[in-house]
């Protein structure tokens, strides 16, 4: 490895932990993404989704932008990993139902289907009503398939008319 490379790697390391908290929160995320993607395996996403509702909760801190800063390393979500929405999606709705704020998770659609596209769906999670830092509104490029409040068991699962 280049001591330049070296450097770099321990200044973005230095610049993302700064104390132990940090990194139980990192392996908090990798837990919620492990067992999201190995939920899927057996699962739908909807009953993944439920199941997920029903985690237990944590006495832990959860700071939320540094969750998401985790989440989406650790699904490629930034980098444009396939699936990546749906993986960044299901374990922030893990980890902000644990930590018992008022998440809804969404899936959807794209508004602009042409042959060329084909049909390309997004995932997004929702804090006290607005999309957590996303680029602009997932609701904009995406029809609502699917809606789900967390705590409630309320469910939208057809799109409504816009």
């Amino acid at each position: 490895m280049r001591a330049g490379h070296r450097q770099t790697l321990v200044k973005r390391f230095n610049a993302n932990f700064q104390n132990a908290g940090d990194l139980i929160l990192l392996a908090r995320v990798l837990g919620a993404v492990c067992l999201a993607r190995l939920a899927l395996l057996f699962m739908t996403p909807t009953a993944v989704v439920a199941r997920f509702d029903k985690a237990r909760p944590s006495t832990r801190p959860l700071p939320i932008e540094k969750a998401v800063k985790f989440t989406d390393f650790a699904t490629g979500y930034k980098r444009g990993a396939d699936g990546g929405c749906l993986f960044r999606s299901l374990a922030l709705f893990r980890l902000f139902r644990q930590a018992g704020l008022p998440v809804a998770i969404n899936f959807g659609l794209s508004r602009q289907l042409t042959p060329a596209r084909g049909l390309k769906g997004h995932g997004w999670v929702n804090l006290s009503g607005n999309p957590v830092m996303e680029s602009g509104n997932p609701t904009e490029k995406y029809v609502t398939m699917y809606s789900y409040l967390a705590g409630s068991g309320m469910i939208n699962d057809w799109p409504a008319t816009d």
